[in-house]
């Protein structure tokens, strides 16, 4: 069986998915349950099979074996806040391209489905260093390299995802939440998104 995390669910009339495939990458797929479309939420984690079907990817016996432990406010006692669990999402929908195995970032993705997700989402410090973590794992990162030049900066992205701080000193905060604009204007889409503008 195969796991992936739900990116992206399209409208109500359509099994298709976009899917973080943990040996494949980012995949488009359309899932069956039966007759009937299997809906999967956004962020759901995924077990499957697939197969090929006139150049489709048709998910077979499809589960859903967990989501993320998610609070309406993002209390670190009860869950991920929604809007962190979506900028998430949507970051890797957005600069994952297709098909490209990131065996490696799936496992630091999925320690948001484990008890490490409190300790990860603690704070928004911890949250804008996991997703800019994320971007530099993906090798995005922004035009404007002077945030690179800041040795705390570049040691606080470039460090393992495991390695969760929190740092006191506003200008490192600031510093790091420009480094994070700085990568989402690079992308054409950036006025569509919902969770992160």
């Amino acid at each position: 069986m195969n796991r992936g995390i739900v990116l992206r669910s399209h409208l109500a009339h359509s099994a298709k998915l976009i899917i973080f495939d943990e040996l494949q990458g980012k995949i488009t797929a359309y899932s069956r349950a039966g007759d009937k479309p299997l809906r999967a939420p956004c962020g759901a984690l995924l077990t499957y099979n697939y197969v090929l079907w006139r150049d489709m990817m048709m998910l077979e016996c499809v589960e859903i074996k967990q989501m993320p432990c998610i609070t309406a406010h993002g209390n670190a006692e009860q869950g991920l806040s929604l809007q962190f669990i979506h900028q998430v999402l949507e970051l890797l929908a957005a600069f994952m391209p297709l098909c490209l195995p990131v065996p490696e970032l799936f496992s630091k993705i999925f320690m948001l489905y484990t008890e490490q997700a409190e300790e990860i989402s603690a704070t928004q410090f911890r949250q804008h260093l996991f997703l800019c973590r994320m971007l530099a794992a993906l090798g995005i990162y922004p035009e404007e390299s002077t945030y690179l030049r800041s040795h705390v900066v570049r040691c606080l992205i470039l460090s393992p995802f495991e390695f969760m701080v929190d740092h006191e000193d506003t200008s490192i905060h600031n510093a790091l939440e420009s480094w994070l604009k700085q990568c989402l204007v690079t992308h054409p889409t950036v006025s569509a998104w919902k969770t992160l503008k």
